[in-house]
């Protein structure tokens, strides 16, 4: 059996800089945001008889397809990030 496997992603990101600390308090800088990631797959795998065998003594040959199946799977996935940096000096 063989497969072809096609992958399709779509990304999208957002970030928020924040920033505080003003008067007596410790200054700071924030940021927070994540990253969204679909993906998409096709996978096409090409079934074979296994006793039908198209080749010679010379070359090894191939099993001929005789029909295919799709398997379609879609995932998200969610990256977050944050950062606190304090200006304590």
């Amino acid at each position: 059996d063989s497969y072809k496997v096609t992958e399709k992603s779509t990304a999208a990101y957002f970030l928020a800089n924040l920033e505080g600390g003003t008067g007596s308090a410790v200054p700071w800088t924030a940021n927070i945001g994540a990253r969204i990631v679909q993906t998409k797959l096709a996978i096409d795998q090409y079934l074979s008889s296994g006793n039908v065998f198209i080749g010679n003594v010379e070359w090894n040959g191939v099993s001929p397809a005789i029909g295919t199946n799709r398997l379609n799977r879609q995932y998200t996935d969610v990256l977050p990030t944050a950062n606190l940096s304090l200006d304590i000096t």
